[in-house]
């Protein structure tokens, strides 16, 4: 068992101990300064493992001290890689939970159970080891080693051999020896035998009397036997004339309403009120053609305005006065209102885009159209005065004269090109423009076109309702608006005039129903009829109501006709009547009461002199007392052979284990001292000196074995013990899951040699074993983190008033 992160939020003075989320290793040191939390961390540990101790808050010391409650968990590794999750809390009553995975155990304050093998006592006492725990240690003997090996591992009422043989032996040198001294024990008992014998003589003769009297008290016992029984005859005859009197008047009841209801056919039909019912199912009839006069009016008004609403008054006027147009109804269940909407939407588009094209026309023809640009006759005299003074300049063999004539030229020609090159462009952009007026007459006329189909099908879609022309001058957001309302309006006027209908209906119905129910029953529907229905109705309400009661109480009406019969025959054989007969059994029965309870007062006063003369001893009694004094004479001899051989029983038993389990005990221990002592004690030796189970070191520079106790030093007789205490532990654990070992400053009277091979010792056993080792030596924990190990510090103590902050830190930080 392996604890790889441990977390107390609350436990004594420690608060919101976290050792991080990085799994713990084998070996583990808790550093810190006195006060710190140590031992309480050493504490927390057997808690996660075994619960709380006491298991009250109230008393247990490791309360918190801030007044919260303990509230600790940890995690877990198994040496089978299983992992696990601790937590427990102690409030008014320990809690705790087991999580495996995604199961969660409720574990309350019950052991680990992987930890089940060893009980929180004997874990507190070997594998949490104190300073103090190997002083005690160095006191003892080996005895006291191998008693705890025996019995202390098992129960707390359970007592080492050693004592229980020695006790076994006195006990039976005190209940006998062979010279018959020191037994008062005997002695007393044959003097109560030899009174007994005197005793029985007197005995005898209050027996007679004894036996006399018991006689006589069962001979009346056997009396009042026979009168109880003759009782209970009479008092179940009464209860049950008590019991059939009522039933006879139910029956005699019953057959008077047979009477009144007669044939009862048809009566079932009847409500229980028919009168009432009637006026009821009258009163619905009335108030549903009331209501159907008072609102289908409004909704065919409703239904007018809508149409009005959508095809005008010119139509609407025309409307015959007294219903809503003919085909009306069947117009809007057949109009499909997502095909109008979309033929709607498409008179609308075609709509717009009309005023588009138009208004893009008309801007088209506001714009003024592009001019041609005049001849470029200034071109033409500029290249002719160029060519002329050309001429003149070459006929004249001037110089300047052809430059000039050069350049104007030339002006002249780039002037012609120009306008060239302007009137392209003035011809260009007027093409252009008889294209796109050209392109917008066409599409106008696509739009024109779409718009009359468009319209065309909107038409005939409600040509139903016969709109005029002039409905699409409307918005078809609006006139869709409008026909969806009006086949709204038509549809709940619709419904509105089946539902009330229906209503009117079936109120007609069950009037129908009822007055032909009370026509088959009394002939009519007269008031008369009616109240003679009524009562023949509750008449038969009534004898139903009782004949389920007389079947609940009696079973067969049948079997109750029967046995009425049968008690009024019996009764007039006596010349009686039912209620004559039970008043003459009901007297009978008081006279045997009387007789019973005189009876009864005999047999008290038989049964007190009884109880006075069995006040004595009786000669059985004293028979059996004699007897009783022989056998324990008998007894204290065999308990006295059974105890001598128990104690050599016992003896033996205790040989045996301890040639089986201390050798093993001793190498182990052995093999643990040596590392510790790098070779120096190698030997453990037992039943040496005047006491056989003394434990000795042997080694080569000893002169001869030394006992474990001073003046060897402390340090050797811890190591000696400790070596043990390890060598206990791998003894409990062995095929079991080997649990913790903590060892609260228990280097700290060793060199440092002996210190530094114990630490690899400890090393070594995390390999299989986890270790928690606590100290305040920094050189310790420094020790371990080179071996491999975790250190984990702990804050110093804070005042007494302050409420504890307690956090697992690194080595070198600041708490």
């Amino acid at each position: 068992m392996r604890f790889t992160r441990i977390r107390a939020r609350w436990f004594g003075s420690l608060r919101d101990l976290d050792t991080g989320p990085s799994p713990l290793p084998g070996l583990v040191a808790f550093v810190g300064p006195n006060e710190a939390g140590k031992s309480t961390v050493h504490r927390l540990v057997t808690a996660l493992i075994h619960g709380f101790y006491p298991a009250s808050r109230d008393q247990n010391p490791f309360a918190p001290w801030g007044g919260g409650d303990i509230d600790i968990r940890a995690e877990i590794e198994l040496s089978d890689g299983e992992s696990l999750e601790v937590r427990r809390r102690l409030l008014a009553t320990p809690r705790g939970d087991l999580i495996r995975g995604d199961t969660i155990e409720r574990l309350d304050n019950r052991t680990i159970p992987a930890a089940a093998h060893v009980s929180e006592r004997v874990y507190s006492q070997v594998y949490a080891i104190t300073l103090a725990d190997l002083g005690r240690v160095e006191q003892q003997t080996w005895d006291s080693v191998r008693d705890h090996l025996v019995v202390g591992m098992a129960s707390t009422d359970l007592r080492p051999p050693r004592a229980v043989a020695r006790e076994l032996g006195h006990e039976a040198d005190r209940l006998w020896r062979p010279n018959r001294r020191g037994n008062p024990r005997h002695r007393a008992l044959s003097m109560e035998l030899m009174e007994l014998r005197k005793s029985r003589s007197r005995a005898q003769a209050t027996d007679r009397d004894l036996r006399e009297a018991i006689l006589e008290s069962e001979r009346l016992a056997s009396n009042l036997t026979q009168l109880r029984e003759r009782r209970a005859l009479a008092a179940r005859s009464i209860e049950e004339l008590r019991a059939l009197l009522p039933l006879r008047q139910g029956i005699r009841k019953l057959d008077d309403f047979f009477s009144l209801v007669g044939n009862p056919s048809g009566l079932r039909e009847l409500p229980v009120d028919p009168q009432g019912r009637l006026t009821e199912l009258r009163e619905r009839l009335r108030s549903a053609r009331d209501e159907q006069a008072d609102v289908m009016p409004s909704t065919e008004e409703r239904v007018r305005v809508a149409l009005l609403d959508l095809v005008g008054p010119a139509v609407a006027d025309g409307d015959p006065p007294d219903g809503l147009p003919p085909g009306l109804e069947e117009a809007c269940d057949t109009l499909a209102l997502t095909e109008l909407a979309a033929v709607l939407e498409e008179v609308e588009g075609a709509r717009q885009a009309i005023r588009d094209f138009a208004a893009r026309r008309d801007e088209r023809m506001r714009r003024p159209a592009p001019r041609a640009p005049p001849p470029p006759i200034a071109a033409g005299v500029t290249a002719f005065v160029g060519i002329v003074l050309l001429a003149i300049g070459v006929l004249e063999g001037s110089v300047a004269l052809p430059l000039i004539a050069v350049v104007l030229v030339t002006s002249g020609l780039l002037l012609f090109r120009r306008w060239r090159s302007e009137r392209s462009r003035t011809s260009s952009v007027m093409d252009q423009r008889a294209f796109e007026e050209e392109e917008l007459d066409r599409l106008l006329e696509a739009a024109e076109t779409r718009h009359r189909l468009a319209r065309t099908e909107a038409l005939t879609l409600l040509e139903p309702f016969s709109p005029p022309p002039s409905l699409f001058d409307r918005p078809g957001s609006m006139v869709f608006r409008d026909v969806e309302r009006l086949v709204e309006m038509v549809r709940d006027h619709h419904a509105t005039e089946t539902r009330l209908a229906r209503r009117r209906e079936a109120a007609s119905a069950d009037l129908a129903r009822l007055e032909d129910a009370i026509m088959r029953v009394a002939g009519g529907v007269t008031p008369d009829d009616v109240a003679r229905a009524a009562v023949r109705r509750s008449a038969l309400d009534q004898m139903e109501q009782l004949r389920s009661e007389l079947v609940r109480e009696s079973g067969d009406l049948d079997q109750l006709r029967e046995r009425v019969i049968q008690a009024e025959e019996g009764a007039a054989s006596r010349g009686l009547d039912l209620p004559g007969q039970l008043e003459h059994e009901t007297d009978a029965l008081e006279e045997l009461d009387r007789t019973i309870e005189h009876g009864l007062a005999e047999v008290a006063t038989l049964e007190e002199r009884a109880l006075h003369l069995s006040r004595g001893e009786t000669v059985d009694l004293i028979d059996g007392r004699i007897e009783q004094i022989r056998e324990e004479l008998l007894d204290i001899e065999r308990e006295r052979d059974r105890l001598f051989l128990l104690s050599r029983i016992v003896e033996r038993a205790e040989a045996r284990f301890r040639e089986a389990n201390q050798p093993d005990l001793l190498r182990r221990a052995e093999a643990h001292l040596a590392t510790i002592t790098d070779g120096r004690y190698q030997r453990i030796l037992t039943g040496r000196g005047e006491d056989p189970h003394e434990i000795h070191l042997q080694s080569p520079h000893l002169p001869h074995p030394v006992p474990v106790a001073p003046p060897l030093s402390t340090g050797t007789r811890e190591q000696v013990y400790l070596a043990f205490r390890i060598a206990i532990v791998d003894h409990l654990d062995a095929g079991r899951e080997p649990l913790p070992l903590l060892l609260d400053e228990v280097l700290v009277n060793w060199d440092e040699k002996r210190a530094g091979r114990a630490l690899e010792l400890l090393q070594s056993l995390s390999l299989e074993r986890q270790v928690f080792l606590f100290t305040c030596h920094p050189h310790l924990a420094a020790s371990v983190a080179r071996l491999g190990g975790r250190v984990l510090e702990l804050a110093s103590p804070l005042p007494v008033e302050a409420t504890p902050q307690v956090e697992a830190q690194p080595p070198g930080s600041a708490p």
